[in-house]
């Protein structure tokens, strides 16, 4: 189990974020293998969510009546997209 702290919350984010200039954050999922299931809440000021471009090539959904809890901010809609998900990920 990883310990929760500041240090780990920076190594994970670093992990999938790399900055063009020192304020804004680019999504960079790249390096994951696996699909991916992107969700982020518009409002969500740690994660960037104002910032992100759901034009660009990363899968991303961007729930806009969110912060950073989107699974509990708009449960039915955070479920509709999970099953999708899953259902087109599934091995058959």
């Amino acid at each position: 189990m990883v310990k929760e702290c500041d240090d780990t919350f920076a190594a994970v984010f670093k992990t999938i974020y790399s900055y063009e200039s020192e304020k804004v954050p680019r999504l960079d999922v790249s390096n994951i293998k696996q699909p991916v299931l992107w969700i982020n809440g518009f409002h969500d000021f740690l994660m960037g969510g104002e910032s992100i471009d759901s034009s660009s090539e990363t899968p991303i959904t961007v729930f806009h009546h969110s912060g950073h809890y989107p699974h509990i901010e708009e449960p039915e809609r955070f479920r509709n997209e999970l099953i999708n998900f899953l259902e087109g990920h599934s091995s058959r």
